[in-house]
């Protein structure tokens, strides 16, 4: 039974780590400097369109040419994308638990790097498929015990 219960529990963590998605609403950290950089503002919406594409969607701040931005980043292929700009590469960086994400321009002041959150509702979820699993694991030990 102890065999059973370590095998189920290696598939939760397993699912858990391979659930890791950038999709999601995210509220911006704020770190970024508003008065001396162009930085998103409001909700920064991600969207998964293909396997190796994502859709940005987000507000923007007063220095930025546009009040609102749209960007396909291209070529996904992990948890760290360089986007190249005219300005410079944008580095985005996802946080191993999804629930985070940080933007860094190298060639520009630390001032203007920023963060963002994932909304709570989009971190309730994935813990809920996490319970639902770890029950359904449960429960089938049980039955396969009797």
């Amino acid at each position: 039974m102890n065999c059973w219960f370590l095998i189920i529990n290696f598939f939760n963590v397993f699912v858990i780590i391979h659930c890791q998605t950038w999709a999601g609403k995210y509220r911006w950290a704020s770190s970024c400097n508003q008065t001396a950089c162009c930085c998103g503002s409001g909700t920064l919406n991600i969207t998964q369109i293909s396997s190796t594409v994502l859709g940005v969607i987000t507000g923007a701040n007063s220095l930025c040419p546009v009040p609102v931005i749209y960007e396909n980043l291209v070529n996904i292929s992990g948890y760290t994308i360089y986007q190249q700009q005219s300005f410079g590469t944008v580095i985005w960086t996802l946080s191993s638990d999804s629930q985070s994400l940080t933007l860094t321009i190298p060639s520009f002041p630390s001032a203007c790097n920023d963060g963002a959150i994932k909304n709570s509702a989009e971190s309730f979820t994935h813990w809920f498929k996490f319970m639902l699993i770890l029950a359904t694991g449960s429960l089938w030990i049980k039955v396969m015990h009797f």
